[in-house]
């Protein structure tokens, strides 16, 4: 099967499930194509809120700290309006919930994607496009048509519908989902979506089924793979340590080693409608992050991240 007759399937299977809207876990049932708005606030509309160079993913994946006598070229990013998930602390929250951005054609949204590739992008990074996907695989047949040769790189919340992702098989080329929570309770209280830890484990299983082994370019920019996001909440460092032995659990070989990519953050800050909890007015300590520092320090993924606190200074 060529790589069109791919993305043509994928397509063609992807709209039976986007109205009444089967896209993601919550199955909400809108009718998009009438108009009506699902659970992420979108209709059957593309909404985006920008494209431009990004510098601050992973370094494999922007290029910023990968190689000394490399330059980072940065990833080509489609930052997508709308989010089916419903986070009090989002920090882009400007566009996945007050619905900033602007509707485009799928034509002009594939000529941003070329331009993205002329301009030095080493893929094309679609975040938060789980509500968009039907229009954004649209625009990305159109562009690959017209000559994008780019990797697709699927930045998501982790929080996902297994039909979508089989027919993204052969199509996304490097995943990057978030792994939010194991504690339900969080999960329903910060996000709206109590069955997160288990639909968010099917998930994580169907896209490292597809990707498998690392591949890199000669630069070092990764080609196809998966790194699995996790945000560390003040407050919530239990979840956090559940979090990292649930993927030991589920996905270690028999050596112990993970074998994906695991990225650590701590760039949490209250914002969005993060003040009305008070266990989230504050900032994560560096404490709180140096106890899941330690615990990831146990453990052997095949690619580890971690941010710098801003209260340490090493």
């Amino acid at each position: 099967m060529t790589a069109t007759d791919r993305l043509k399937n994928a397509i063609a299977k992807i709209e039976e499930l986007s109205s009444p809207c089967k896209l993601c876990p919550r199955h909400c049932g809108a009718k998009r194509d009438k108009g009506e708005l699902g659970v992420c606030d979108l209709d059957d509309r593309l909404k985006v809120f920008c494209c431009n160079l990004h510098f601050g993913e992973e370094p494999p994946l922007s290029g910023t700290g990968l190689k000394e006598d490399v330059p980072a070229k940065g990833s080509g990013t489609v930052f997508f309006s709308g989010c089916n998930l419903r986070c009090v602390y989002c920090q882009n929250f400007a566009f996945s919930h007050n619905g900033n951005g602007r509707y485009m054609t799928v034509e002009e949204l594939a000529e941003e994607m070329l331009k993205l590739q002329q301009r030095g992008a080493k893929n094309i990074n679609f975040v938060t496009p789980t509500p968009q996907i039907l229009p954004a695989l649209k625009a990305l047949l159109i562009a690959r048509e017209n000559g994008l040769t780019l990797p697709l790189l699927y930045n998501c919340g982790g929080y996902e519908d297994m039909e979508v992702l089989k027919a993204l098989e052969g199509i996304v080329d490097i995943y990057l989902p978030d792994a939010k929570y194991q504690d339900h309770a969080l999960a329903a209280k910060y996000s709206a979506a109590p069955d997160y830890p288990e639909k968010n484990l099917i998930a994580l299983k169907e896209m490292w089924r597809q990707t498998k082994n690392f591949e890199y370019d000669e630069d070092g920019y990764m080609t196809k793979g998966m790194i699995v996001r996790h945000l560390v909440l003040p407050g919530a460092v239990d979840n956090s340590l559940s979090v990292l032995d649930k993927l030991k659990e589920e996905f270690a070989d028999d050596t112990g080693k993970v074998p994906f990519g695991l990225s650590l953050m701590c760039q949490y800050f209250p914002t969005f409608k993060a003040k009305s909890y008070p266990e989230l007015v504050d900032r994560l300590t560096f404490e709180e992050y140096l106890k899941t520092l330690e615990k990831l320090d146990t453990m052997d993924f095949e690619l580890e991240f971690v941010q710098q606190h801003d209260d340490c200074a090493e």
